[in-house]
């Protein structure tokens, strides 16, 4: 898998959370402005752990044991 297949998986991942995010709330509709700081961040919470979440399966689906210890470690 090419960096750029990895990143391309990882924003997916996140372009998913953040939909799925605003469809839960029955906020998909609404424009984004219309959002509060609090919810622009949760979104953002949703979509940063997701993210993380992509890339340790992408790591651990092609066996990059580096990139596992340092996602654990934080």
């Amino acid at each position: 898998m090419t960096e750029d297949e990895k990143q391309a998986a990882i924003t997916r991942a996140g372009a998913y959370a953040i939909a799925d995010w605003l469809e839960t709330r029955g906020a998909l509709g609404r424009p984004i402005r219309s959002l509060t700081m609090g919810e622009l961040e949760r979104m953002a919470g949703a979509a940063i752990s997701a993210g993380i979440l992509a890339r340790a399966e992408v790591a651990w689906r092609i066996g990059d044991d580096a990139e596992m210890a340092r996602l654990l470690v934080g």
